[in-house]
């Protein structure tokens, strides 16, 4: 798990968290499949400068 996976997750979970599988690895975006606090969720950070996962798919 890099830093940055560790310090998103770090700050959203109460309890435990980990990263299950990483399901997408191409640039602008990773896609990890991930489980905070005992429910399941997915985490789609920006992997490169032109990403901007919060937007991603508005329109």
């Amino acid at each position: 798990m890099t830093r940055a996976i560790d310090d998103i997750l770090a700050r959203h979970a109460t309890d435990t968290y980990s990263v299950v599988d990483e399901l997408h690895a191409v640039p602008p975006y990773r896609v990890h499949a991930v489980r905070v606090d005992g429910r399941r969720a997915v985490l789609k950070p920006d992997a490169h400068p032109r990403g901007e996962a919060a937007v991603d798919g508005r329109g």
